[in-house]
């Protein structure tokens, strides 16, 4: 009988010793596990931002192409007015100088 109380005691011994070494292991692991989620909530907001940047930025750039467009548009317009009076200069030019052949 008193060989069957030891072993018993030796039995649940073992299993106590598991038991704390498990308990141990599952704390580890649940300050593994808040180290990781503070982690992955930094790179979040890291992510998150970032995201926002290129937001902006795709923003700016839209803006800068349309403004962009626009100047060209301008500079079209300038360019058909600049031949619309370089032509009106040269037709100027060529009455004079007849003017002048008829004198």
């Amino acid at each position: 009988a008193t060989d069957s109380v030891k072993r018993q005691k030796m039995e649940t011994d073992s299993i106590d010793n598991e038991l704390k070494q498990k308990e141990t292991e599952l704390h580890y692991l649940k300050k593994l596990l808040q180290k990781e989620e503070k982690q992955n909530q930094t790179l979040e907001a890291l992510v998150e931002a970032k995201e926002r940047e290129i937001k902006e930025l795709k923003q700016k750039l839209d803006k800068s192409k349309e403004k962009l467009k626009q100047k060209k548009q301008e500079v079209a317009q300038l360019r058909d007015k600049l031949n619309e009076s370089s032509n009106e200069l040269q037709q100027k030019q060529k009455r004079m100088n007849s003017l002048e052949a008829e004198r």
